[in-house]
């Protein structure tokens, strides 16, 4: 039998969830990679190449929390939180 608590398992499952939006949101941007350094473009970061740039950086971002979040580790876990923050406030 587990010894996990309602709220450890609410957090595993916010984890998952966010791990889960975040994989959406690389395979969209992926998807469509030019379309995506356009849109990053209209922030006015100073052009393409500084727009291209964002974007791999986004990508990175997330793909790095999304692993993070769902590894085993709790001390990665608890980075992937800090990058997804970081990439949030990068989109904000």
């Amino acid at each position: 039998m587990s010894a996990r608590t309602p709220t450890s398992r609410s957090r595993s499952a916010a984890r998952l969830a966010l791990a889960v939006l975040l994989f959406t949101m690389v395979a969209g941007q992926l998807s469509d990679v030019p379309g995506f350094v356009d849109i990053v473009a209209t922030y006015g970061l100073g052009g393409t190449a500084a727009a291209g740039l964002a974007a791999v950086a986004l990508i990175a971002g997330e793909v790095t929390a999304a692993v993070g979040l769902v590894s085993r580790g709790q001390a990665r876990r608890h980075r992937a939180a800090s990058v997804a923050v970081a990439v949030a406030l990068a989109w904000g």
